[in-house]
């Protein structure tokens, strides 16, 4: 949202400052009359202008929930303006809260309100109620079309007994069946007469409250001020224990605080009083969903379906609920559906679009994006997936031009600035996307991945714009440490725990609190070894890429993160006449032996030999005897599936060569998943704070593996719990020797 007004908007009285607004508006710039509005409510928060086109933008923009608040503060200032409550009750409808809508609508209509688009409402309204009590009445008919009469199975007395039950029970609708049903039979049966009365003047009781009390309930709710909330419907339902309407609320507000089991058990006590209320399931299918549940939502869904089968929203989250177990075709259908009840839905083009390009189909996926788009120009979400879709298509161009879109409907959409950032690095466009992460940082400073790529861009980059940015400042003070007297001499103990407490204050010192994706450091040259592919074709099709046939790599395993850590200022500093990419990392893999690796990637037999030769000479010099390097061949997993792939033949041909059979898969696996190969940004000299990040995590595996080294090192905290369980983990597999 809008931070900063600017200047010009001073000179500009508020209604103005309004006009102007609407101009802008009508001109399709959503973010200058935003600003505007935005410029009014700063001055006069209770402007009722002001406030109802800020519902409007935020109804264009898909944030019908968001536009309620508006619209409610447009008419504390201004109740007597039907446009008000027009915008206010059509919202209500459009979200399916069709008891609110009726509640607001009388409200209005005391008030005095009329008009031909007021009184259109009135006929939505009734409209989408007898669309529900068509469907309920359809499924009463479908449930009970083929029941016996209650007498063809049991006596009088049994029938009257268990009616009486029914009604203990809470179930006062099976009950008047059942006495519906005898008095069939036995038409002046007086009990049966006496508890039908009985029931229909329960009924006729108000089970909900005034529309004045319901208003505040919805109030408070459409405010954020969940908790009062839960308060004041408990209150409520002890005047009104069978308000349905109250139990919603009530469940709504639990979703609302992450209270999922107590909005479920709401969903449920309404549905205990009215078994063919289809928005409880609907409801209940959306905590069921951010419980984590998705078999149990898509249950629920389908419930409110069977009630109201043109129940559009409920389709499109099945749908949703359906993609998140991976089931694609059947996410689809249910999308299609709600698009077939509702041609105009937006979200569920959108939802569709999301499930196609999850199932790689990326033409249909923008497609359906772009549908979204055209339905709703100000779907900004819609725009930054289609961007997504773009960029995964290679298109990083039309990828940035859409992710502008986005940001042009929405201003502080964090999570735009963030992959447009990832798109303009894969452009090499290194300035503008170093821009958009901090953009990204600047809406959302706790933002992990933003975080991430941006200590990650800054190991190869080094921005020419100052930057006021706090990643920039540490990756600065970090990289000015001063190391070059470990390339001269060795590299003791006390020089690694110093260097690792002098960047650690660095990071402690500036508040900065965050996490990197990976817990390897690499020194790359251009060349992009691309192994992502080759092992994602290993584990799909058990064939070895023939790329790797000619791979090899010099391999060190230190004997403690100490060891680990000074490796990793020789590979900093080694001067190779290739400058062969290199990394130093700890072994996660729960198949492959070892705990600390450090490689060197060669293109032939031949160069490795002749590194592994020059390394050994280095680390004597630099880290001390007893660790030496080995020269082994592609990825640790082929010998698992090819034992005679690792042996390694100096004098001829090797053991294992290239089947040429496996040509074919790899064509057909590049067909499928193309992606150009992109060159590797070299380093920059130096280290730098994503190294650092990386060895806070190599300690925290040594302690998990009980390398006692880790303790002359100043972390006491275990900051990365994960890393210490995998280590603690492999010790059942592997043993480590202090």
């Amino acid at each position: 949202m809008l931070r900063v007004l600017h200047g010009h908007f001073m000179k500009l009285t508020l209604n103005q400052a309004i006009k102007k607004g609407v101009e802008a508006h009508q001109a399709g710039d959503i973010k200058e009359a935003e600003k505007l509005y935005k410029y009014v409510l700063q001055s006069q928060p209770a402007n009722p202008d002001a406030n109802h086109n800020m519902g409007i933008l935020a109804v264009e923009m898909g944030n019908i929930q968001d536009s309620l608040t508006f619209f409610r503060a447009a008419l504390i200032s201004g109740p007597n303006v039907s446009q008000f409550w027009v915008s206010y009750i059509s919202a209500l409808i459009n979200i399916g809260h069709l008891a609110e809508a009726m509640t607001a609508f009388n409200q209005a209509k005391k008030k005095g309100i009329r008009g031909g688009k007021f009184n259109q409402l009135e006929k939505k309204i009734a409209a989408q109620r007898l669309k529900e009590n068509e469907a309920n009445a359809l499924k009463f008919k479908r449930s009970t079309a083929l029941r016996p009469n209650t007498l063809d199975t049991v006596t009088l007395d049994q029938a009257l007994r268990l009616a009486e039950k029914k009604i203990k029970e809470g179930k006062p609708d099976e009950a008047k069946f059942i006495y519906q049903e005898i008095l069939k039979t036995f038409p002046k049966n007086k009990r049966s007469l006496t508890a039908l009365k009985s029931i229909n003047a329960h009924k006729k009781l108000a089970q909900n409250p005034t529309s004045e009390q319901m208003q505040s309930l919805i109030n408070l709710y459409t405010q954020g001020r969940l908790q009062e909330t839960l308060t004041q419907c408990e209150l409520m339902l002890k005047r009104f224990p069978n308000s349905i309407v109250i139990y919603n609320i009530l469940g709504a507000s639990n979703v609302g605080l992450k209270q999922h089991d107590a909005a479920i058990k709401s969903y449920k006590q309404a549905l205990k009083i009215e078994p063919e209320y289809a928005d409880a399931y609907y409801n209940m299918g959306i905590a069921l969903d951010k419980k984590g549940n998705a078999s149990a939502a898509i249950d629920s869904y389908r419930q409110a379906i069977n009630i109201n089968p043109d129940y559009a929203a409920a389709y499109n989250n099945m749908g949703f609920s359906m993609n998140f177990k991976g089931d694609y075709r059947a996410a689809i259908d249910s999308y299609k559906k709600a698009v077939e009840i509702k041609p105009d839905y937006a979200e569920a083009f959108n939802n569709m679009a999301n499930t196609l390009k999850d199932m790689g189909n990326l033409e249909a996926a923008i497609e359906k994006y772009s549908r979204a788009i055209e339905i709703r120009p100000g779907y900004f979400q819609a725009y930054n997936n289609l961007a997504g879709a773009l960029n995964d298509k290679g298109d990083t161009e039309a990828a940035v031009e859409h992710y502008k879109k986005a940001l042009k409907v929405k201003p502080d959409y964090a999570e735009a600035y963030y992959n447009m950032g990832m798109a303009l690095d894969h452009q090499c466009k290194l300035e503008e996307a170093v821009d958009s992460y901090n953009k990204a940082l600047i809406i959302n400073p706790r933002y992990a991945e933003a975080q991430s790529n941006l200590a990650t861009l800054l190991a190869t980059y080094i921005p020419k714009k100052e930057i006021s940015n706090v990643i920039v400042t540490v990756n600065k003070q970090i990289q000015s440490i001063d190391i070059s007297d470990y390339s001269v001499n060795i590299i003791s103990d006390d020089k690694v725990v110093a260097f690792y407490s002098k960047s650690s204050k660095y990071i402690n010192d500036s508040g900065l609190k965050m996490k990197i994706k990976g817990d390897q450091t690499y020194r790359r040259n251009s060349v992009n070894l691309n192994c992502k592919r080759h092992i994602s074709i290993f584990n799909i099709h058990n064939v070895i890429p023939e790329f790797c046939f000619g791979c090899y790599k010099v391999q060190v395993e230190p004997r403690s993160v100490i060891e680990l850590i000074k490796l990793f200022f020789v590979f900093d500093q080694l001067e190779l006449k290739e400058n062969n990419s290199r990394k130093c990392m700890i072994e996660k893999r729960r198949k492959i032996p070892g705990f600390y690796k450090g490689l060197i990637y060669c293109s032939s037999l031949e160069q490795a030999n002749q590194i592994s030769a020059y390394l050994d000479q280095v680390i004597v010099k630099r880290i001390g005897l007893g660790l030496t390097s080995k020269v082994k061949r592609g990825c640790s997993e082929f010998p698992a599936s090819f034992p005679n792939f690792k042996e390694i033949n100096n004098t001829g041909p090797q053991l294992m060569s290239y089947d040429d059979e496996w040509k074919v898969i790899e064509e057909e696996y590049d067909k499928k998943n193309f992606m150009p190969i992109a060159k590797r940004r070299p380093n920059v000299p130096g280290i730098n704070l994503s190294d650092v990040l990386s060895i806070q995590k190599w300690i925290d595996y040594a302690r998990g593996i009980g390398d006692t080294s880790a303790d002359s090192i100043n972390q006491n905290s275990v900051y990365h719990k994960d890393i210490y369980d995998i280590a603690k983990a492999r010790l059942d597999t592997f043993h480590f020797r202090n």
